[in-house]
């Protein structure tokens, strides 16, 4: 399984907002975001627009303007971000049109391991919101401070 870097920027930029809303500010515009985590403008706003398509994040144009987070960041789960921005997030060869495909099909003793473990890696990634991370983060930063 590999993670595209526009799921890391999306997750980051989801993150950055979040972060964000739990210093009292709602709104960010894409150049600050940009700068905050490292991203090209033009990649987060490629990525913002997905974001905002699928309602995760509201877009505001003028003075003022930015991006806020559109949800309760406990509310939003790595999962729902990783099936948003990936093609395939979890994808086995062997589990679509396997019997078409595939010679060991029939006496596969790896099919029931890789259920096991898409099941496991879509479980953690569904039960970890952006409000999960942000508190490790918040956390992190506090223990460096001190």
């Amino acid at each position: 399984m590999k993670i595209s870097t526009q799921t890391r920027y999306a997750v980051r930029l989801m993150l950055e907002l979040s972060l964000k809303r739990a210093e009292g500010i709602d709104r960010m515009t894409a150049k600050d975001i940009a700068q905050c985590q490292g991203i090209s403008e033009k990649y987060l706003e490629a990525i913002a627009t997905k974001l905002c398509r699928a309602g995760l994040i509201s877009s505001m144009k003028g003075v003022g303007g930015g991006y806020s987070i559109a949800h309760d960041p406990k509310e939003v789960s790595i999962g729902d971000i990783m099936r948003l921005m990936e093609t395939t997030y979890f994808e086995r060869h062997c589990v679509k049109d396997a019997d078409k495909c595939c010679p060991m099909y029939d006496g596969c003793i790896l099919s029931d391991f890789w259920q096991v473990l898409e099941g496991a890696i879509t479980n953690v990634v569904d039960n970890v919101s952006i409000a999960d991370v942000a508190k490790q983060h918040m956390a992190r930063t506090q223990e460096s401070v001190v």
